[in-house]
């Protein structure tokens, strides 16, 4: 399972108590995963050498330049998603996100990755009510988490997160 979308999406529901937020569990997994991954893209960035030389918004490219395509601030964009930063549970008008590459080069692993975190999550939720954040989480850099702690609350395990 991609561990960086899940990881990321449990970080970031820390800071903005999304998760699951008043929708129905059938209709929020899905669209929360997305956002998960929209929000925490795994490949963040891709190189390409360009094959001709192009003008593209007043800056030139000239045919051999190497060309980073920067898919995690595509994800960002405040052109495509309303209120980028955040997280939206219900999903978005606009669920085109680049999170596996986008046209020929669109990652061939997406369906059963995106299958693997709605499975990851619905799972998880089968068996709690909630996720919270036990302890400091471990960073390998600035946006990738090696380690989130997390307690499972409610439902099989015992009710005692109180409010994060």
């Amino acid at each position: 399972m991609e561990t960086e979308s899940a990881g990321g999406g449990v970080a970031q529901r820390q800071r903005r108590r999304f998760f699951m937020a008043a929708l129905p569990r059938y209709v929020a997994i899905p669209a929360m995963a997305e956002e998960s991954l929209r929000r925490h893209t795994p490949l963040r960035w891709f190189a390409r050498t360009a094959s001709e030389d192009v003008e593209i918004e007043g800056r030139m490219i000239r045919r051999h330049d190497r060309v980073y395509l920067l898919y995690g601030a595509g994800n960002l964009d405040p052109l495509a998603f309303d209120a980028p930063r955040s997280l939206s549970p219900g999903g978005r008008k606009n669920a085109a996100h680049l999170a596996f590459g986008v046209g020929m080069h669109r990652c061939v692993g997406m369906p059963l990755a995106q299958l693997e975190l709605k499975v990851a999550v619905e799972e998880i939720l089968a068996h709690s009510d909630d996720i919270v954040l036990d302890g400091e989480i471990n960073w390998t850099s600035l946006v990738e988490p090696r380690h989130i702690p997390v307690r499972l609350c409610g439902f099989t395990r015992p009710a005692v997160c109180g409010d994060v």
